[in-house]
């Protein structure tokens, strides 16, 4: 029960798995690699960490998201259960993945939800396995080689189209 009620935090309200991004992973323990990257030398470095989009320690990015107060505002655990989707905001979130420098991910928004529509437990549960490498460690939307077994990563770095 403990473990789902964990997993249950890394449901983005847009359609992401909470789980696969760098701002929740790089906090957790076997993950302190992700803290030497560029992004995280900075003072700010607690504006950076997350919990995930349903949980109370949001990044000062995700606090700020649209999609999610949307999604919690007409109680919903994501935007798939809305009658509006896919509304205006997620259409731009989805589209800005093709444009944007290192947002790649947003693309998958659409059909994750409609793997979220058919059950969030095994949604939740294919993510986690696919954001999970061989050897066992978990790792993040662009990182390229595992950190533990070197092995290569099939990730969003890694992919040239989606």
């Amino acid at each position: 029960m403990e473990d789902r009620m964990m997993n249950d935090k890394l449901i983005g309200a847009c359609g992401l798995y909470c789980g696969g991004c760098d701002n929740y992973l790089a906090f957790q323990e076997g993950q302190e690699h992700l803290l030497k990257t560029d992004k995280y030398l900075t003072p700010a470095i607690d504006k950076l960490k997350c919990n995930g989009c349903n949980s109370d320690s949001l990044s000062e990015h995700c606090s700020k998201c649209e999609i999610r107060k949307c999604a919690h505002n007409k109680g919903l655990e994501y935007c798939g259960a809305c009658n509006d989707f896919p509304c205006d905001i997620v259409m731009k979130f989805h589209q800005d993945g093709a444009v944007l420098d290192g947002a790649r991910h947003r693309l998958d928004i659409i059909k994750n939800t409609d793997h979220m529509r058919q059950g969030l437990k095994e949604w939740l549960d294919a993510s986690e396995r696919r954001w999970t490498c061989s050897c066992g460690l978990k790792f993040s939307y662009y990182e390229k080689q595992c950190h533990r077994c070197k092995e290569t990563l099939d990730s969003y770095a890694t992919k040239e189209e989606i």
